[in-house]
């Protein structure tokens, strides 16, 4: 049984963005405070309708609840490398939003990325996340 269940704070306020197949996704990172002086940090990649909703309603701070599946890739990370690194996410099916919603504006985030003609960009340098296959 693969499930992760999993709160913590987004480190950044997640974009939507569309992948090679055309189906929206997000990526953001979840710190999840380990102890009193330590967080660790899960990158989560959200697809479709979960996707708008996180960029609609979610900004760097908010607290959310995510249940998924773990998935994993091989990768070089640059094409130097000797060896393969193991890169782990988590694929989010159900998104709890915690706390008061993002604010809106005259013209909600989300819609104006999601009328942009975006192409999978590739991912922040402090933020690798591979992006799964479709999890359909």
């Amino acid at each position: 049984m693969n499930s992760v269940n999993l709160i913590g704070r987004i480190t950044k306020t997640p974009e939507l963005r569309r992948s090679s197949g055309g189906k929206y996704f997000t990526s953001f990172t979840l710190a999840i405070n380990s102890d009193k002086t330590r967080a660790d940090y899960i990158p989560v990649v959200a697809w479709d309708r979960n996707a708008e909703n996180v960029v609609k309603f979610l900004e760097k701070g908010s607290m959310t609840g995510i249940s998924g599946k773990l998935v994993s890739q091989q990768k070089k990370l640059s094409p130097t490398d000797q060896y393969e690194t193991t890169l782990v996410s988590v694929v989010a099916y159900t998104i709890t939003f915690f706390g008061e919603r993002k604010p809106q504006k005259k013209e909600p985030e989300a819609e104006k990325v999601f009328n942009k003609s975006l192409v999978n960009e590739g991912f922040p340098d402090d933020n690798i996340v591979p992006v799964p296959n479709d999890p359909n």
